[in-house]
């Protein structure tokens, strides 16, 4: 079982390992663009709605075509950056898992 102190140690080297810090602030960036693009869906989705129950006006069409429009051409770049990241962190985690532990501790048990 992992310490608090081994935890501290993971949270430093990670902290400063620089593909790590760039990974996340691209994580970041697509976590914020995903939340773009389906704000953009929800607008053009209750606009919609919005026509459907008193009647398409010019206005909401636009605002149901612009929400549409823009969350087609937002969403598919931060979908697949967000799965790239997340495959990587995976990749990391199973390769950190394989390695033996250092300073000859048995496998398995917290340094």
């Amino acid at each position: 079982m992992p310490t608090a102190e081994g935890a501290g140690a993971a949270k430093r080297l990670e902290a400063s390992d620089p593909v790590v810090v760039r990974r996340g602030r691209i994580g970041r960036a697509a976590k914020a663009a995903k939340r773009v693009g389906y704000l953009a869906l929800m607008i053009a989705i209750v606009a919609f709605g919005v026509g459907v129950v008193v009647g398409f006006s010019p206005g909401l069409v636009r605002v149901a075509v612009f929400g549409l429009v823009a969350s087609c051409v937002i969403l598919p770049v931060p979908i697949v950056i967000s799965y790239g990241v997340r495959a990587a962190d995976r990749e990391e985690r199973a390769a950190a898992a394989a390695r033996p532990a250092s300073r000859g501790a048995p496998r398995g048990q917290a340094e």
